[in-house]
């Protein structure tokens, strides 16, 4: 299966992509957003055209797990995903995936696409972990 993993931002949003097959997540690209109306039309083209089945967005909790007001709109805006797109839609907790992908890019500048990857990765990953043997 076909899936993509999203850094969500209001400004900048990170698409990576994998499939369950492999289990490996590359990055693809970052994207400039304006609005959530924007960003939810550009992530249903961008899963349209790599024809994915599942996307799956970090959620930026607390360190004790809490949600934030981040987390909430990219709750909304994954829900709204779904039903536009009828695409399925996951969470898994990105509370360190921005620091981990800078320690992995060499300037300085934020790499939303690298956050991405490190969160489809994360998913594959304990996808495994969770599988039965």
């Amino acid at each position: 299966m076909r899936v993509l993993g999203v850094d969500y931002g209001t400004k900048h949003i990170g698409i990576a992509a994998g499939d369950t097959e492999t289990g490996m997540a590359l990055k693809l690209r970052d994207i400039d957003v304006v609005s959530q109306g924007d960003a939810l039309q550009k992530l249903r083209d961008i899963a349209a055209r790599e024809c994915a089945e599942l996307v799956v967005f970090g959620l930026p909790l607390t360190f004790d797990f809490q949600e934030t007001e981040m987390s909430r709109e990219i709750r909304a805006c994954g829900a709204q995903l779904a039903a536009a797109a009828k695409i399925h839609v996951a969470f898994i907790n990105e509370v360190l995936s921005s620091d981990l992908a800078n320690r992995f890019v060499k300037n300085k500048k934020k790499d939303h696409a690298e956050s991405a990857r490190i969160i489809l990765q994360d998913y594959f990953d304990s996808s495994k972990q969770h599988a039965p043997r």
